[in-house]
């Protein structure tokens, strides 16, 4: 992007901007993964694409807090 470099490692994105700063951030669902490589690297799959992969061992879905059903 501009110039900088993008990499996906697993569940880690790290953007770095041409100065060399860099940012990193965790994607968090199977959903969220879709999204970044198809917005960032221009791979498009079906909604729904899962990929056989042990790091990619995603979290359970969040259950609401008996506070948070209220």
């Amino acid at each position: 992007p501009d110039g900088g470099r993008l990499t996906l490692l697993n569940r880690e994105l790290s953007t770095r901007d041409r100065s060399g700063a860099a940012r990193t951030r965790l994607i968090g669902s199977p959903e969220e993964l879709l999204a970044v490589l198809d917005e960032r690297f221009g791979l498009r799959f079906d909604p729904g694409t899962t990929f056989a992969c042990p790091a990619l061992d995603w979290p359970p879905p969040h259950a609401p807090t008996p506070t948070e059903e209220q």
